[in-house]
């Protein structure tokens, strides 16, 4: 990851970012739906998108990741994307084919999931494809039933699931459990589950004991996702004063410039907190990825989005 801060002031600048910035990670959604509604998480009170919930046809993954591969913008050792925004993978009724087309490609990505879909099937497949799938990461806010049925919006019949699914896999291959919490009460709104440190803590530990192969990984650091948390009456972390104007994104490096991402139509949109992929600005599947990495269309909608979603967002770099 760079430290260069990067920004852009006009078209001009914004387009010369865009072609000469590396990109170092990609973001896949191939079927836009999630089964769980985490209590942090904007698909618990809005659903995900519905133009976008649909699952990705196998011959259009493949034409997607040789438009990739075949674009000059791409650097050849490039190979990592995840598969993921706001869905369940696992769920991507192509997820064996999707292997298989990445492996042809030179592609690879991790498994990020709720653990409820991670069937003994779908671990086999997994554990028999590591070369493409190189890790897995679940996303569990608890491990009592009640507590995880209340931060996940999910049954007690998916928690049993969920459990004989973490039994099955132990020990066969290297995973880490995520326990999303946020000790920063003074962040909560009305909707909000809170958890303390000594309660993240507390879980993290019952994890460790019934799951001694698995690491474990406490994160007390909940996002707002750029606002949108906040406008819920879930989680804020705005700032009192009115941002300047924004010039960049520090985001994960920067979101903007450094990772493209992709929603299930083969749409190209702006970033991780842009939810509802308001920030289009490409095709994947009528078009060439750097005709519309640097078309006017990208440049616009990075401008718009620096006077709405960027000034909402952590990320942000203002203007001096």
């Amino acid at each position: 990851m760079t430290s260069e801060l990067i920004t852009g002031r006009s078209k001009f600048e914004l387009r010369k970012r865009l072609l000469e910035t590396p990109i170092r990670l990609g973001q896949l959604d191939f079927n836009g739906k999630c089964n769980a509604k985490c209590w942090y998480c904007p698909v618990r009170y809005e659903g995900n998108p519905a133009d976008f919930a649909t699952h990705m046809p196998i011959k259009d993954l493949t034409h997607l990741l040789a438009n990739l591969r075949a674009s000059p913008l791409i650097a050849p050792d490039f190979s990592f994307v995840y598969t993921s925004h706001y869905n369940e993978v696992l769920l991507y009724r192509h997820f064996d084919e999707m292997i298989d087309v990445f492996r042809t490609h030179g592609f690879a990505t991790m498994v990020l999931s709720n653990g409820t879909p991670l069937t003994p099937q779908k671990t086999d497949t997994i554990l028999a494809n590591t070369d493409v799938i190189r890790g897995i990461c679940l996303n569990i806010p608890a491990i009592e039933k009640t507590d995880w049925c209340r931060k996940t919006g999910l049954s007690a019949a998916a928690h049993k699931r969920l459990m004989e699914n973490l039994d099955y896999i132990h020990g066969k291959i290297e995973l880490t459990i995520q326990i999303n919490y946020d000790p920063n009460s003074g962040g909560y709104l009305d909707k909000s589950i809170g958890t303390t440190e000594d309660e993240g803590n507390a879980i993290a530990e019952a994890f460790r004991e019934r799951y001694p192969k698995f690491n474990i990984s406490p994160y007390p650091h909940l996002s707002d996702r750029a606002g949108r948390l906040d406008q819920l009456g879930v989680i804020t972390r705005q700032a009192e004063t009115e941002p300047k104007r924004v010039i960049g994104c520090r985001h994960s490096g920067s979101r903007i410039f450094q990772w493209f991402h992709v929603n299930a139509r083969g749409d190209l949109f702006l970033c991780c907190d842009d939810f509802d992929m308001h920030y289009r600005f490409g095709n994947l599947l009528t078009e060439s990825f750097e005709d519309a990495w640097t078309s006017d269309r990208h440049v616009d909608a990075i401008l718009e989005a620096f006077s709405g979603i960027c000034k909402r967002c952590w990320g942000r770099i203002e203007d001096e």
